[in-house]
């Protein structure tokens, strides 16, 4: 994760530790991971320029989860083909769909389902697919539970914001 290095013509410059220097090798010797979660921040640009006191999360631009192993792959497919989804969902069954994108709308709008398909013990999704499935559930709920409960209570009131517009599509469609 970067931090913030108060530096630079906008008082404000990301910079970050952990790397990984060879990817291939990287993903050869860590074979177990269920998938990647890519971040893209943007700093020192004429659009970056932010508060006086900027968050990490102010630069991010892009998220995505990519690099899906074979086994979440299948655990996505046994979740779409058991929930009811009422939004539409990446297809999974189809090996050209390797990256998912932040928001992630298609589970925001399931989740209640999924998570009685996760949590349900008589659930029929497989016990090995439920762990990846429960891995990228526990990374929501880290990265995006503040986002989606300011979402839910603006939509309890018949609100949205600008910023969570995006929120009641899904594609072209209308969701809620």
């Amino acid at each position: 994760m970067p931090c913030i290095v108060n530096s630079g013509s906008y008082r404000a410059h990301l910079g970050g530790s952990d790397k990984i220097h060879n990817f291939e090798s990287h993903l050869e010797r860590n074979k177990e991971m269920t998938f990647l979660v890519f971040r893209e921040f943007e700093c020192c640009s004429r659009g970056s320029q932010h508060s006086t006191k900027p968050q990490v999360n102010d630069f991010l631009v892009k998220e995505y989860v990519s690099n899906i192993s074979k086994e979440f792959r299948q655990a996505l497919i046994e979740l779409c083909n058991l929930a009811p989804f009422r939004a539409p969902h990446p297809d999974f069954a189809d090996h050209k769909v390797n990256q998912v994108h932040y928001p992630y709308l298609w589970w925001f709008h399931a989740r209640s389902s999924i998570q009685e398909s996760i949590q349900d013990k008589e659930t029929l999704i497989n016990p090995k697919s439920l762990i990846h499935l429960r891995i990228f559930q526990k990374y929501l709920d880290a990265h995006l539970s503040d986002e989606w409960a300011a979402i839910d209570l603006l939509l309890s009131t018949g609100y949205i914001t600008a910023k969570y517009i995006r929120y009641l599509f899904v594609g072209a469609n209308l969701t809620i």
